[in-house]
């Protein structure tokens, strides 16, 4: 329920409760319910290119949430994501995905980073080391409870960078 509170001459200010606000986590203002893993990673990139942290924090296991704003998380660096889509617009390519042998809850799946449109690079390269071997992004996801009652969803819960088996 909402109340209203004074402040003498000024107009009544709609406030709601702290119980209220905690009972709707930001997350699933922002994520569907029943989105399908590749999904949460193809929204999972998007948020870090439109620079959206709600998207990013709602695309997140809840394990790797900090505390609301732009810093280091502990398994996935909002940062990092900035930096990289800032100085090579990085787009990532979705390759495969695979399930967890004995984890019905995990899957990973693997993606291929390519320069957008910048100076110095050709637009469509994919990411190498400095070995020219190319690099994947390998996107671990879980399912998590996100609300009570209610089936679990996934989302991230960690990125790693790794070079591509066999490829130069």
């Amino acid at each position: 329920a909402q109340r209203a509170r004074r402040v003498a001459g000024a107009p009544a200010v709609p406030m709601t409760s702290a119980t209220e606000s905690a009972t709707e986590p930001a997350s699933t203002a922002v994520l569907p319910v029943g989105v399908k893993p590749r999904d949460v990673c193809d929204r999972f990139f998007a948020s870090i290119s439109s620079n959206d942290l709600d998207a990013f924090l709602a695309c997140t296991a809840s394990s790797t949430r900090a505390p609301r704003g732009a810093g280091s998380f502990e398994q996935i660096d909002w940062n990092e994501g900035r930096e990289r889509f800032r100085k090579y617009k990085a787009r990532y390519a979705f390759l495969r995905d695979r399930e967890i042998a004995g984890d019905p809850d995990a899957c990973d799946a693997t993606y291929l980073p390519h320069f957008g449109a910048v100076p110095g690079y050709r637009e469509g390269a994919a990411f190498t080391d400095e070995r020219g071997v190319k690099q994947h992004v390998i996107v671990r996801l879980r399912r998590e409870k996100i609300e009570w009652g209610k089936p679990k969803e996934w989302r991230v819960a960690g990125i790693a960078w790794s070079p591509a088996k066999d490829e130069k």
